[in-house]
């Protein structure tokens, strides 16, 4: 079965991911080389591209070959009309229905986190992911940063106040879409 030079093996959607974040060739699996690189593996599920345009980052999109058999591709980023997909050597473009027809739903992504993180980050919550969030947020804000490493109600608000603005949910706690929407807000997403 001719496969569309889009649709490739996990293998080689994991390499043509990791060359988007690293000049160095992938050794090993994805997930093991994130994290020696200082960046973080996520795998999700969604049922509409809504949720891939709003992590704002490339992802591994897990596929279904016509013929049963798995493969994948690169959503770099995705409209109405097309998805931009890179294979290792070259963007392609293509038709969102098209590449729906294929799609399991599940992808994998990679993203910088900070130093320390864990999870989600609350109140009463301490060390270096507060502290992470507290310089970016005076960053954003214009101000010189607190020394404060501690979860406290100030920067709950400050977390309520910045999810309204970012449209997220808003619960004041800092979750993986609330750190990624500060880091995007900074510049500092995928470059």
């Amino acid at each position: 079965e001719a496969s569309p030079p889009w649709m490739v093996s996990a293998e080689q959607a994991d390499s043509a991911l990791w060359s988007l974040w690293s000049r160095a060739p992938l050794t090993g699996s994805l997930c093991e080389s994130a994290s020696a690189a200082a960046l973080s593996c996520e795998s999700a599920r969604a049922d509409t591209w809504d949720a891939l345009r709003e992590l704002n980052r490339p992802a591994v999109l897990e596929l279904r070959r016509e013929s049963g058999f798995a493969a994948a591709a690169v959503l770099v980023t995705i409209t109405a009309d097309a998805a931009k997909l890179w294979n290792g050597r070259a963007v392609c473009m293509v038709p969102p229905t098209q590449l729906a027809a294929a799609w399991t739903g599940r992808y994998r992504y990679l993203w910088r986190s900070p130093a320390g993180w864990a999870g989600p980050t609350m109140l009463g919550d301490q060390g270096p992911v507060v502290t992470h969030v507290v310089s970016q947020f005076a960053r954003l804000d214009g101000l010189d940063a607190p020394p404060l490493d501690v979860f406290t109600e100030g920067l709950e608000l400050r977390v309520k106040a910045f999810q309204i603005d970012a449209g997220l949910e808003v619960d004041g706690v800092i979750g993986l879409r609330t750190l990624q929407a500060l880091e995007d807000a900074l510049g500092e997403g995928f470059e």
